[in-house]
């Protein structure tokens, strides 16, 4: 016995079909029809905006997460130095050969007394740091041939 459409709809339920008209089901109302369109251009503005991803800011990074320690030129807070002679980036042989995986490393899983940054920094922002770690150092100059 087919439950009665009144039944479904105090259900909040559709049912699958209305009358067959010209010999074909016909879809139910609100599943087709100018209701699609609104929905059709969100779900395309959402694509779309989704591709438009800032480009990290590393000297805002830096500020935020690394100066305190390797202070603002990158050459170590001066009251902590004694402690961790580590902290002078420019002192650093993986920065002074600029060698990216090893810093991407040290960033993202931290060493000795350094803490990682794998939770708190994406992908993209630890690879713009090692940048502009290596530039800190380097002034910027292009890697010498």
């Amino acid at each position: 016995m087919p439950v009665p459409k009144r039944r479904l709809v105090g259900l909040g339920l559709q049912p699958p079909t209305l009358t067959p008209g010209r010999g074909r089901a016909m879809p139910a109302p609100g599943l087709v029809g100018s209701g699609t369109a609104p929905s059709l251009a969100i779900v395309l503005g959402a694509l779309l905006l989704g591709g438009c991803v800032r480009e990290p800011d590393p000297a805002a990074i830096w500020a935020r997460e690394c100066a305190s320690c390797h202070a603002e030129d990158g050459r170590g807070e001066a009251r902590k130095l004694p402690l961790s002679p580590g902290l002078d980036l420019h002192e650093s042989p993986m920065v002074i050969e600029r060698a990216r995986g090893p810093i991407y490393r040290v960033i993202r899983q931290g060493y000795s007394g350094m803490p990682g940054f794998d939770h708190r920094l994406e992908h993209r922002e630890i690879e713009a740091l090692v940048t502009y770690v290596i530039d800190l150092v380097h002034d910027g100059s292009e890697e010498p041939p």
